[in-house]
């Protein structure tokens, strides 16, 4: 089977079939895929935040087809991914990185820099992952992703809990993001 390349849906789709786990496009995800491209083109980058119920799809297409989608588009630039463990977003990030194991996509990881934490491509852009509050490794990220911030709703409604992720949101994180970068935030 070929990778289809036509749109984030077509190779989410055909990327997951190829890992043999089906994606299906359904019309909340197309939704979302496109008004992530439309961040990614937007002139000095985009902001988006996507707020969905659990389970329906939104990490996946978000946390692992959009970046192999952007690295495979542009394998000289940088992802960096944040979730509210390093577990998770080491998840993420190998998820990512072995798809480029597979013959159908162009993009390659190097041998000698594939960790799940930091992986880079043959053409020197790659992926940095990190749990919230972490250190963001020195790095910079033309696609800056953050996928659940909080672990869940009773650290999400403490007061000290938002203004710490906040502080570390605004003051780590998003000072890592390159000019243009695109900024997109899942919930």
């Amino acid at each position: 089977m070929a990778l289809s390349r036509a749109s984030l849906p077509a190779f989410a789709a055909s990327l997951a079939e190829l890992e043999g786990n089906p994606w299906y496009p359904y019309p909340h995800l197309v939704f979302c895929a496109e008004r992530i491209i439309e961040a990614i083109r937007r002139p000095g980058g985009g902001r988006l935040i996507i707020t969905i119920p659990p389970r329906n799809g939104k990490s996946r297409l978000v946390s692992h087809y959009l970046p192999a989608y952007f690295l495979e588009s542009a394998p000289e630039l940088h992802v960096m991914l944040a979730s509210y463990g390093d577990s998770l977003a080491q998840e993420w990030g190998r998820k990512v990185r072995d798809s480029f194991r597979l013959p159908a996509l162009h993009t390659k990881v190097r041998q000698d820099v594939s960790a799940t934490t930091r992986w880079e491509t043959a053409e020197g852009g790659g992926m940095v992952t990190v749990g919230v509050g972490g250190p963001a490794m020195g790095r910079g990220g033309d696609l800056l992703v953050c996928d659940d911030p909080h672990k869940s709703w009773d650290e999400a409604q403490s007061p000290v809990v938002r203004r710490t992720l906040q502080e570390w949101f605004t003051g780590t994180f998003m000072s890592r993001a390159e000019p243009g970068a695109t900024v997109v935030i899942i919930q």
